[in-house]
């Protein structure tokens, strides 16, 4: 069985990859207990003999590029891949009793964000985003690819445009459950993804949405009532 997190384009740039969360991998595992668990990241199998030497939960806060405010939970599990004689890849179960151990000890949310770090002891340490996981004869492998940066507010005006070229049906739920997850508390005026998401949203035009922005300041609610939203 192949889990994969989908990769969208939307006139000719890509959106965030759908990543597996960390309720998907683990209650995938849980039927799985006795296979090995085989992560693969840069091309290449973890060595049989690594470890998770970390896992790390927390809560964050922070402004993005176009000033909106931000906050997401995030777990890190810290792989160790090291060579050692006669060990080989751990089984599934044996991951799972590490995560429910962390559950016990601080706390482990599912729904959280979920980056793998990775280093090999010597090479500095690289962060990853589990991308799919396929379930084999007598192997889990996941499969881990580079986690890049990205501009938030040019993501949303992405997703605004992909679910403009979706069918009606699919539209119609794009603006209301990701509509409102989209609408944050400014509008980056400096910033012609959010400029024209804004735009497009009140129905006015780019530049009236700029000067909104420079007369009553960057919150979105009073942007969209002097728009006349």
């Amino acid at each position: 069985m192949d889990t994969l997190a989908n990769t969208r384009s939307v006139v000719g740039a890509l959106l965030p990859v759908e990543e597996l969360s960390s309720a998907a991998l683990l209650s995938s595992l849980e039927a799985h207990k006795d296979k090995s668990l085989i992560f693969n990241y840069d091309g290449r199998d973890v060595r049989p003999s690594y470890h998770v030497t970390e896992v790390k939960a927390g809560s964050f806060r922070s402004l993005d590029c176009g000033a909106n405010p931000e906050s997401w939970s995030e777990t890190f599990i810290q792989l160790w891949d090291i060579d050692e004689e006669n060990r080989r890849h751990m089984p599934a179960g044996k991951f799972l009793a590490i995560i429910r151990k962390v559950d016990e000890a601080v706390g482990f949310d599912a729904q959280a964000k979920l980056t793998f770090e990775v280093s090999d002891g010597v090479r500095p340490m690289q962060i990853y985003r589990a991308e799919r996981m396929i379930t084999e004869e007598t192997a889990v492998r996941v499969y881990l690819s580079a986690r890049p940066s990205s501009c938030k507010p040019r993501d949303r005006w992405l997703a605004e445009q992909q679910s403009c070229c979706a069918p009606k049906a699919v539209a119609k739920k794009s603006n209301t459950a990701r509509g409102r997850k989209q609408d944050r508390a400014r509008v980056a005026g400096g910033q012609d993804y959010e400029v024209q998401y804004e735009a497009k949203k009140t129905g006015k035009s780019a530049p009236a949405v700029k000067k909104a922005v420079k007369k009553v300041g960057n919150a979105r609610k009073r942007v969209e009532k002097r728009l006349g939203r």
